[in-house]
C-alpha cells in the first residue's frame, strides 16, 4: 500500500479498452511533507464537481485532495 495515488484517463469504456490508456498523470501524494508517516491508501472517490479526490486510508482517516491546487488540502483524523 502506499500514500501515492495514480490517477489514468482510460477514455470511454465504450470506445476504448484499458491497452488504450490516453494519459497517464503523475502520482498524487496524499502523505505529510515530512514523510516520515506511512499508510496507505485503500478507496477513492472524486467530489461530485470533480474538483477534489477523497480518500479512504489505513490509518482510519480521510484525506481531501486538491486537484487543481495539486496539494493535499485536509486531512480529517478518526477518532480511536
Amino acid at each position: 500500500m502506499s500514500p501515492i495515488v495514480h490517477i489514468v484517463n482510460v477514455g470511454s469504456a465504450t470506445r476504448e479498452s484499458l491497452a488504450n490508456i490516453t494519459e497517464v498523470l503523475e502520482g498524487l501524494d496524499f502523505s505529510a511533507a515530512d514523510g516520515e508517516y506511512s499508510f496507505g491508501i485503500f478507496s477513492v472517490k472524486f467530489s461530485t464537481d470533480g474538483r477534489e479526490l477523497v480518500a479512504g486510508s489505513s490509518d482510519d482517516s480521510i484525506y481531501i485532495y486538491d486537484l487543481e491546487a495539486n496539494k493535499l488540502s485536509l486531512l480529517i483524523a478518526a477518532h480511536m
